[in-house]
């Protein structure tokens, strides 16, 4: 793999994981500043429902052709034809289970809600296999462009939407716009002679259906884990009750869904290519943990050190009393993105069995700690999600999915934590000693430039070749 297209893969990335970065965080802010109560409640569930939703939406599909090098056009054709099937189901699935919903958390808004939200992964159904398969031959430049252009189009939709009506249902202007939009982008970056036919076929099914089951089954029981405490709470506490602890569980949710792809999406498919090179496998898997974490831990402490200058500056009054949440969640998200690489692991392996199993597990484990959690009110269900979170990560992940897989040493995988462990703590806890939690927006804002400086030294320092790869990569751009 040439390091150009590597450079080139990371760049596009990057470009539109900040730019997904401003308008989701913006989203959020907006969405706590202008809905309280009952109704921020309600989308919060909405929110969660839509996650858990769309990791069904392409039946493992982009995963499957990282996996799979060779695939021929007939191929092709039917799977694309699985992933229009299951956009159907789902859509479907959607309608169906409104109602229900509806009644369960006892709001009538999520019945028009939900069924609005069916719409979106029939249309993610119809263009997710393109922009898998000019991931897996690293044309990034083309799919990180469509993403930065329907986000911002998309968000400034839904913010004028808001404004202008004030309705929970103006919110569900973002997701949809943004799939219509991508769908259309990739459409115009069709290649001559590109084929974009779709088939039923019996036999694809039969080559790529257990491949497909055990990722549906893993993604089901992932999405209990993560949101165990939101479907769990908002039953037995209410929706109001989940306004503000819904939006530090979503913030630190989309920090990773926004942070890790920029590794995960370059490093799924260079795992593929190296399935049966075990040691090279290890390299490249502990190279992604040392790149995550340094990505990840900066903002994460940042969240947790500030969280009162945070909830009080950025999100609004309403949202200080959840203070301990944003805490707690933080250390949670943290915790959740040191296992996130894992996930491309046994993927690129196509070990979805194992992935299977792993999640069926944490399911398990979440579920029950989120029920007995509840019974303390947010503050416990945040108490028990973290615990639950620090189980899983710290040793589990690695003796379950990264030593059979790799062969990687605990201490190894430890070690490759510490440098920015190290960093984030000295750096961020540093500054929050000697300034206290800032309460002006040039305060907060210098606090975080000297952190953030400071934390890039440090790293500088704890982990030097990671460093000189950066700067070769600065020098060369």
């Amino acid at each position: 793999m040439q390091r150009d297209t590597l450079r080139s893969a990371a760049k596009w990335t990057s470009a539109a994981a900040a730019v997904r970065a401003l308008v989701q965080v913006a989203q959020l802010v907006l969405v706590a500043r202008l809905f309280s109560g009952h109704d921020l409640g309600v989308l919060i569930l909405l929110f969660s429902i839509i996650a858990v939703a769309q990791l069904f939406a392409d039946v493992g599909i982009s995963n499957l052709l990282m996996h799979h090098q060779q695939v021929t056009v007939q191929e092709l054709r039917g799977i694309r034809g699985m992933a229009l099937g299951m956009g159907l189901v789902l859509c479907g699935g959607l309608l169906l289970a409104a109602p229900l919903l509806a009644r369960f958390y006892a709001d009538a808004r999520l019945h028009g809600l939900v069924s609005l939200a069916g719409v979106l992964f029939l249309l993610n159904s119809v263009w997710q296999p393109k922009r898998a398969l000019l991931e897996k031959v690293f044309d990034f430049r083309v799919v990180g462009s469509g993403e930065i252009v329907a986000a911002l189009v998309s968000q400034a939709a839904m913010v004028l939407a808001v404004l202008q009506t004030g309705s929970v249902y103006a919110v569900l202007v973002a997701p949809l716009g943004n799939s219509l939009l991508m769908g259309l982008w990739l459409l115009l970056a069709r290649r001559d002679g590109e084929d974009l036919r779709f088939a039923f076929s019996r036999a694809v099914l039969r080559r790529f259906g257990g491949y497909s089951a055990y990722t549906l089954g893993f993604n089901l029981t992932n999405s209990v884990s993560v949101y165990a405490d939101i479907f769990i709470g908002g039953r037995v506490l209410g929706a109001a009750a989940l306004g503000g602890h819904g939006i530090a569980k979503d913030l630190s949710l989309k920090i990773g869904w926004i942070i890790n792809p920029i590794v995960t999406r370059i490093s799924t498919p260079l795992m593929a290519q190296l399935q049966q090179e075990r040691e090279r496998l290890r390299q490249v898997y502990t190279q992604v943990l040392r790149v995550t974490t340094a990505l990840n831990f900066p903002i994460f402490a940042s969240l947790v050190l500030f969280s009162g200058s945070y909830t009080a500056l950025v999100f609004g009054a309403s949202v200080v009393p959840y203070q301990p949440s944003f805490v707690l969640l933080g250390l949670w998200g943290l915790l959740r993105s040191v296992g996130n690489p894992s996930g491309s692991l046994f993927f690129a392996l196509g070990k979805t069995h194992l992935a299977f199993y792993f999640s069926l597990g944490s399911m398990l484990l979440f579920a029950a700690s989120a029920s007995i959690g509840v019974q303390h009110g947010v503050v416990g269900l945040a108490v028990a999600m973290l615990l639950s979170m620090a189980l899983q990560q710290v040793f589990a992940i690695w003796f379950f999915i990264v030593r059979p897989l790799t062969g990687m040493a605990y201490g190894e995988y430890l070690g490759s934590l510490l440098p920015a462990s190290a960093a984030a703590a000295i750096s961020f806890g540093g500054i929050s000693l000697l300034v206290g939690a800032p309460g002006t927006w040039p305060a907060l804002i210098a606090s975080q430039l000297a952190a953030g400086l400071a934390y890039l030294a440090l790293l500088g320092l704890f982990d030097r070749p990671m460093a000189r790869q950066a700067l070769q990569l600065l020098q060369r751009r």
